[in-house]
């Protein structure tokens, strides 16, 4: 037997490296996110927009049961249309409008608490300031991942909320 021996040198990879520059690039991609979304709702959707709740603890609480039960009501509602053979297209359809209604919400989330704001400031420089704080409370290891997902079902709810309502 013949052949040759190699060693590769061990690295420790440890999962919580925090990279400032890592950090920076993602919340400028958020910042951007947020901001697009918002240029194109209230220059394309401005009555939908105003037909949203407002933010005060009770329709929060509202919301995020409605966000919660919308996630159980997506699935259930797309396994029975799955399962019927002529349902498949419309369970697509359903799972990809429901994926918009995600990617609404936390924009337009961020842009109501930045009209709540109470201090004279551009309204981009208050949407810049929500997603700071957003992002930087969506790092905390204990706290962030309810957070996100929390913010999430509430502005879900806030919009399917709208959808329905008849303000």
């Amino acid at each position: 037997v013949s052949g040759e021996v190699s060693k590769a040198e061990f690295k420790k990879m440890n999962s919580n490296n925090f990279s400032v520059v890592d950090a920076m690039f993602n919340f400028f991609v958020i910042l951007v996110y947020i901001l697009v979304v918002v240029i194109l709702s209230t220059k394309f959707a401005p009555n939908a927009i105003e037909k949203l709740s407002s933010i005060t603890v009770k329709n929060s609480i509202i919301s995020l049961a409605i966000g919660f039960a919308s996630i159980l009501a997506i699935i259930l509602l797309s396994l029975i249309l799955l399962v019927s053979g002529a349902g498949i297209a419309l369970a697509l359809l359903l799972v990809i409008a429901y994926l918009f209604v995600l990617g609404l919400a936390l924009p337009l989330l961020f842009y109501n608490i930045a009209n709540m704001l109470n201090f004279k400031s551009h309204l981009y420089v208050k949407l810049l300031i929500v997603t700071a704080v957003y992002y930087i409370i969506s790092l905390l290891p204990v706290i962030g991942t309810p957070f996100v997902f929390a913010s999430i079902l509430i502005g879900t709810g806030r919009i399917l909320l709208g959808l329905i309502s008849k303000k």
